[in-house]
């Protein structure tokens, strides 16, 4: 009988901490999970307006402008691409605030080369920055997925490729031959999971 209570005891603590935990993921990554859910309310319209942004051809002229923006249709994400300068960690995680980071070590998009843009995937409810889950939903990206950057008075579309899961702290052949690939792409780099520094997530697209 003791036995038994225990276990019941024990099955309720482990269910508590279970619903505490999901609360407490919640709360703490709430733009991801509100990213999600608007994506999940918003879904059809979002593929419907990919359908037709996917259409553009490549280097349609748009107004003149020193910047970049990225959009990636699919997602319904459409955030400005901050040129920083800078190899320092911590200057490149302030300019997260102001969109996603292109690293200045890689290419600029539409050169021959990888250009390797940075962004969260998910940030604590009191960050400043309004990208705080700009790529939270990448890991739904598929091949064939269409990627756009305007900027320097045309628009540059990239395709889908593929996408590696990878851990930072150490030297990756897999990272190496994305970022090695013939022609002009970009990668789109977050952390993986979400709300977690654990891995990065890599996506590789090329343009067409």
């Amino acid at each position: 009988m003791q036995d038994k209570t225990t276990l019941m005891a024990v099955k309720k603590f482990f269910s508590y901490f279970f619903i505490f935990f999901l609360i407490s993921f919640a709360i703490l990554n709430s733009r991801f999970v509100s990213a999600y859910i608007n994506f999940w309310l918003n879904e059809g319209e979002i593929k419907a307006a990919a359908v037709e942004r996917g259409k553009l051809p490549k280097a349609l002229p748009i107004a003149e402008s020193n910047d970049f923006v990225l959009e990636i249709p699919s997602l319904g994400v459409r955030a400005p691409i901050v040129l920083e300068k800078s190899l320092d960690p911590n200057k490149i995680f302030d300019r997260l605030e102001d969109g996603v980071v292109h690293y200045s070590g890689s290419s600029l998009p539409g050169q021959k080369g990888a250009a390797i843009i940075l962004g969260h995937s998910s940030a604590y409810p009191w960050y400043k920055g309004k990208y705080g889950s700009v790529f939270a939903l990448l890991g739904r990206l598929k091949t064939g997925d269409r990627i756009i950057i305007n900027g320097g008075g045309k628009t540059l579309v990239y395709e889908v490729k593929e996408s590696l899961i990878f851990n930072p702290p150490f030297k990756n052949t897999g990272l190496e031959r994305l970022t090695a690939a013939d022609g002009s792409s970009i990668i789109l780099i977050s952390c993986w999971p979400v709300g977690t520094n654990y891995k990065r997530i890599a996506v590789r697209a090329d343009l067409i």
